[in-house]
């Protein structure tokens, strides 16, 4: 009995030891960003110049774009866009006035971490005034780290606080777009986004229903056969149902099955066909995906199938969206973001939450969201 709680004793002294010598590390860390900061910042200027650091991928970019439009109102001119070459489309759909930057993924280094030398000369030169980070992680840290910006607000993890005159950490306590706007509140603007409501209008016209069977990893995917079999349920409903694959995606097996079965698919090359494909049809459904925010900035309704992700986060920012999900033991509660895996990025013991919903369960849960579409 003595032993076991000397055992404890030193165990607890151990981790006392780790917390401190974590704290330490941490504190020097924020000094030497600090004073990083403080060299570039000296020769600062005042040229007007406003630019956003927006590098997400598909369904992100969506959730940033209310709070793009919030800043265009306040600068109305000088505004400058860093962003990804396949979300540049996404942007233009609602936002004209901007110049934007284009940086390439692939050029970004350590798994999309560190960014190319050739991102960060591009915004010495553009002489920002402010700079608006609405990324959150590592690679806009890289990028920003030696701007001569006059000011830098932005979003992040706590670790790289020190490299912003105004920091907001990158957390979760509602829906994901109300972390973009919490950069606003350097402007003193502070608002529900949820509840604004700003893109879908209503509809009762429901006939070509496209479908989007793929998603950001593995583990957010309900299988692709079932899919199939939901797109059969579809047309013996008298709907057109029309699956839509990336061009990575393709297979000559699901190729050959959906002509065998007379369902139309078209395929994906881009970004663009991708929008111009989703704005022909009347609904998408899909995984929690970009194509679903998307079909949102659309107007178009959508019906999202949720497995590791929390739809309370998650959910397209407002207007006509429908969705299902098997809510089980490790789902994730209230706001948190996602299941204890990550989504599933860090590996998942069952995949049940996914698993477990039928095609007959999500048939009666899509039909019963078209049905209040249709009496709307």
């Amino acid at each position: 009995m003595l032993s076991l709680e000397m055992n404890k004793i030193e165990l607890s002294n151990l981790f006392e030891k780790k917390n401190i010598f974590s704290s330490i590390i941490y504190s020097i860390f924020q000094i030497i960003l600090k004073l990083i900061r403080l060299y570039f910042k000296r020769n600062s200027a005042k040229t007007g110049n406003i630019t956003i650091i927006a590098l997400h991928k598909l369904g992100d970019s969506v959730y940033t774009i209310p709070t793009i439009q919030e800043i265009e109102k306040i600068f109305n001119q000088n505004l400058n866009i860093f962003c990804y070459s396949e979300t540049l489309p996404i942007f233009q759909l609602k936002l004209q006035n901007p110049k934007y930057h284009i940086l390439k993924k692939s050029d970004f280094k350590f798994g999309n971490r560190i960014a190319p030398d050739y991102a960060r000369k591009k915004l010495r030169e553009i002489q920002s005034e402010i700079v608006i980070d609405l990324t959150g992680v590592m690679n806009s840290a890289s990028l920003i780290f030696n701007s001569n910006a006059k000011k830098i607000v932005g979003i992040n993890r706590r670790i790289f606080k020190s490299l912003y005159d105004e920091f907001y950490a990158a957390t979760y306590t509602s829906h994901i777009s109300d972390m973009y706007y919490n950069v606003l509140k350097s402007w003193k603007i502070t608002h529900n986004l949820i509840d604004e409501k700003p893109f879908q209008k209503k509809t009762n016209k429901i006939d070509k229903i496209l479908i989007h069977p793929f998603a950001g990893w593995k583990s957010k995917e309900w299988k692709l056969i079932n899919f199939i079999k939901l797109a059969v349920e579809i047309k013996e409903r008298s709907f057109i149902p029309q699956f839509i694959l990336p061009k990575e995606h393709l297979s000559y097996d699901v190729l050959s099955e959906l002509d065998n079965l007379e369902i139309d698919y078209i395929i994906s090359e881009s970004v663009d066909s991708l929008i111009e494909t989703i704005r022909n049809s009347t609904l998408l459904v899909g995984n929690d995906s970009g194509p679903i925010h998307i079909a949102n900035l659309l107007e178009i309704p959508t019906f999202t199938i949720y497995g590791p992700t929390n739809p309370k986060v998650h959910l397209p920012l407002n207007g006509i969206n429908g969705f299902c999900n098997l809510s089980i033991r490790c789902s994730p509660k209230n706001l948190e973001k996602w299941c204890f895996t990550d989504g599933g990025i860090n590996g998942c013991p069952s995949y049940e939450c996914m698993e477990g919903l039928s095609v007959n369960f999500v048939v009666k849960e899509l039909f019963n969201f078209i049905h209040k579409i249709k009496s709307n």
